[in-house]
Formats: C-alpha cells, sequence, structure tokens
C-alpha cells in the first residue's frame, strides 16, 4: 500500500501543471476532478488500498483535519479523508437554504507563492440535502464538524432560524461532534457578526446545540480589542474554542502580486496573519486562564510550520489550499513527524 500511495504522490506531481493549465480561467474544475477521482475510490473500496492506511488508528498527538471549504457538501466520502490521513472531517461552510454563490469564475490560484483568492460566496446545497449525502456513507470513521453560517440572504432574526434550521438537521447524525460557526467569510457582510448582532445569535443557538462542542472560525484581520470581545462571549457562551484563521483581505503584495477587487486570501499569503492572531488570542487566554482551546489554520504547508502552529494552547490544524499546491504528500509528512 506505500508503494500505491508513493506512485500516486508522484504522479500528483507529474500532472499537477497540465491541471493546472488546464483549470488555470477556472481552478473549481480540478476540485471537481478531485472529487470525482475520491467519489470512485469510495465506490470500487480501493480507497484503503489507494492511500496509506493508518498506522494507528487511533492516532491523537493533535486533531488534524481538512478545512472548511474542501468539503463544502460532504461529496468526499469520509473513509477517503481517514485513509488520506485526517482524524476528523470538517463538512462546509454549510448554509440553511441552498445558495449559488458568486458567478463563476470565483477563485483564482497563484502557484508561484502557492496561493489562492476566492470570492465564492458561500455556495452551498443546503443542510436537507448535504445531511442526505452524509448519510449515505458507510458510518464515517472519523468524527464529523459542521461548518455553518447563514444563509447570504438572510438578515437577522431570519438568520438565526437559519441557523437553528441547521444545526436541527445536523445534531442527530450520529458522528456529528462539533458545529464550527463561520464569522469571517470575507465575501459576505461582516454587520451579521459584530458583537451585539453575535451575542444575539449565540444566545439562540448554544442551549439548541445540547452535548455538541462549538467553535467560531474568526478571520485573521482584527484588532486586540475585537479579540478580547470575541473570547469574552466566548466565556459568557462557553464556546469550546476558535479556528484561527480564515482568509484574510490584507494582501501582501509577495504573494498576490496584482490585488483583486474582492476576495480572502489562502495559502502562503495568509500563513503570517493567521499565525499573528493565533498568537494574540493564545496570550489573551493565558494571560487570563480561560479554557478555550485553539485550533490552526491557514497556509500550513510542512512539518516546520506544523510544529510553528502547534503549541500549548493550539491542540490541532486544519490544511485546504497547501493541499492544493502540495498533495496528499503533505499530509503524510506531517502526521508522520509526530508518530
Amino acid at each position: 500500500m506505500y508503494i500505491i500511495r508513493k506512485s500516486f504522490e508522484a504522479l500528483y506531481n507529474l500532472l499537477k501543471p497540465a491541471i493546472f493549465a488546464a483549470t488555470a480561467k477556472d481552478p473549481e474544475k480540478a476540485h471537481r476532478l478531485f472529487v470525482i477521482f475520491c467519489r470512485t475510490l469510495y465506490k470500487t473500496k480501493s480507497d484503503k488500498a489507494f492511500f496509506d492506511y493508518p498506522k494507528n488508528s487511533e492516532f491523537t498527538k493533535f486533531e488534524f483535519s481538512n478545512a472548511a471549504g474542501f468539503n463544502k457538501n460532504a461529496e468526499i466520502p469520509f473513509s477517503v479523508l481517514y485513509y488520506l490521513g485526517f482524524n476528523r472531517a470538517v463538512i462546509g461552510t454549510v448554509t440553511g437554504e441552498p445558495y449559488a454563490g458568486a458567478p463563476r469564475p470565483r477563485c483564482q490560484r497563484y502557484p508561484a507563492t502557492q496561493s489562492m483568492v476566492n470570492r465564492m460566496g458561500l455556495p452551498s446545497e443546503g443542510a436537507l440535502n448535504i445531511a442526505e449525502h452524509i448519510l449515505k456513507y458507510e458510518p464515517s470513521p472519523i468524527p464529523l464538524t459542521i461548518n455553518f453560517a447563514a444563509t447570504p440572504t438572510k438578515k437577522e432574526e431570519q438568520a438565526i432560524e437559519d441557523l437553528l434550521f441547521t444545526i436541527r438537521i445536523m445534531k442527530n447524525i450520529k458522528e456529528v461532534d462539533r458545529f464550527e460557526l463561520n464569522i469571517s467569510c470575507p465575501n459576505i457582510s461582516a454587520a451579521k457578526y459584530e458583537i451585539k448582532a453575535l451575542d444575539a445569535i449565540l444566545n439562540s443557538i448554544c442551549n439548541k446545540l445540547k452535548d455538541k462542542q462549538l467553535f467560531l472560525k474568526i478571520s485573521p484581520d482584527m484588532d486586540k480589542e475585537y479579540a478580547s470581545k470575541l473570547i469574552s462571549i466566548g466565556c459568557k457562551y462557553k464556546i469550546a474554542g476558535f479556528v484561527i484563521a480564515n482568509t484574510t483581505k490584507r494582501y501582501i503584495k509577495k504573494y498576490i502580486p496584482k490585488f483583486p477587487s474582492s476576495g480572502g486570501a489562502s495559502g502562503g499569503a495568509v500563513y503570517r496573519h493567521s499565525t499573528e492572531t493565533q498568537r494574540l488570542f493564545e496570550n489573551i487566554i493565558e494571560e487570563n486562564n480561560f479554557p478555550q482551546k485553539i485550533i490552526a489554520c491557514g497556509g500550513i504547508d510542512s512539518v516546520k510550520k506544523a510544529k510553528e502552529r502547534l503549541t500549548l494552547k493550539t491542540s490541532g490544524i486544519q490544511i485546504y489550499t497547501p493541499f492544493i499546491f502540495y498533495g496528499p504528500k503533505l499530509i503524510r509528512l506531517i502526521k508522520r513527524a509526530y508518530e
């Protein structure tokens, strides 16, 4: 099996330039090819043979999952993610109602700097359809996180009802033990998640989660004052932790040579910002002896960066954009560095 995986990793690197060239105008097409490949492995029951079967199926050195966006509509079977090396799977961002998102093309690759900019606008098949996808698979070998947000057309009370609808649909799925509220999409109005609005949202949804954990997926574009307010509201509602961070609108010319008019930058372009925000949260949490945990996300494309981000207060990592540029080998290298 190791030989098969090594062969696939070599093939991935060989085919990547051609796939990137063919999908340069619309990178979503490349992701669709990967989804089709994963589903084929699942249907032919060859996912276990194709990827390295985890040496230790109870791998718990740290939490290691895909980031939101990687498996928006639960189209990638969870056993495939498990055999890739993840010990948790994130689904979403899930919206209560189906939503088309922004018109395509809506993302752009920057291979020279391993970065991307997306202006997806939260496309989603909706909570009901996504739940149906989940339930069609065999029981997941790893726990599931539902990353969710209000359907962008919903405002105020309608937005809260939309979030509650997603919770009602998803909370009874056995493998779902965590929700991750996306309060940081750079392509929708930030007004929904100002502190006053967020307080109303959390007041409505937290008591509906039963025994499920709730994390907040936050932006890397914030100051210390806003960070302190987020942590305080996290304590008020007993939020389990924060995923740090989503994409950034603070473009760095080194990574994004020509600044786009809109969209959030990920991969290499967000690493510095997400790391700085993570350190800010770690310091505030440690100084006040707060209980929240942190999951690191954003530009983690090597063992070195994984070790930089995993600290006493940060117990897990998520990846997406680096996987696009480095392929399955990245997961194997990070995981084996901790075996």
